[in-house]
C-alpha cells in the first residue's frame, strides 16, 4: 500500500510482533531487506526506527539486541538514517515504565519522544 500512495518517505519499525511469536532471525532480517529494497526500488526514502525493547523479558531482549544490531548495520552500509529510540525509552531491564502502557506498547509521552525525532529526520531531509 505504501509503494501505491508514492511518498517521499516511510519510516520504518517492527519486529518486535515477529520476535514474540517465533518469527526466526533470519527471516525477520529478510523480510527487513525486502521492504527496504522495495522502498528504494520505488524511490522511496526509508528511515528505520529501531525495535523496541519489552519490559523485563531477558527472553526477546536478547533477539531485539541481535535484530537491531543488523538494522544499525544494515543502515549504515547502505545510507539509510537510523533512529536509535531504546536509548531514550528502555535500560537495562527494557521499555522503562514511565513509557509503557503495557509490557510492549508505547504511552503518549514515549510518542512525544518519538515525534520529536521523526521531525529533526524531517528538518534535516527539507521536507
Amino acid at each position: 500500500m505504501v509503494i501505491d500512495l508514492h511518498p517521499e518517505i516511510c519510516f520504518v519499525m517492527g519486529g518486535i510482533n515477529d520476535i514474540t511469536v517465533g518469527v526466526s532471525p533470519e527471516k525477520i532480517e529478510a523480510n527487513y531487506k525486502a521492504i527496504l529494497e522495495t522502498l528504494d526500488k520505488n524511490k522511496i526514502t526509508p528511515v528505520v526506527t529501531s525495535t523496541l525493547y519489552e519490559q523485563n523479558d531477558t527472553v526477546s531482549q536478547k533477539q531485539v539486541t541481535r535484530l537491531n544490531g543488523f538494522l544499525a548495520y544494515y543502515c549504515q552500509v547502505n545510507k539509510i538514517e537510523f533512529i536509535d529510540l531504546n536509548k531514550f525509552l528502555a535500560d537495562s531491564t527494557g521499555l522503562k515504565a514511565e513509557y509503557a502502557v503495557d509490557k510492549t506498547h508505547l504511552n503518549e509521552k514515549a510518542y512525544k519522544i518519538w515525534a520529536k525525532e521523526i521531525a529533526e529526520v524531517l528538518e534535516r531531509k527539507k521536507l
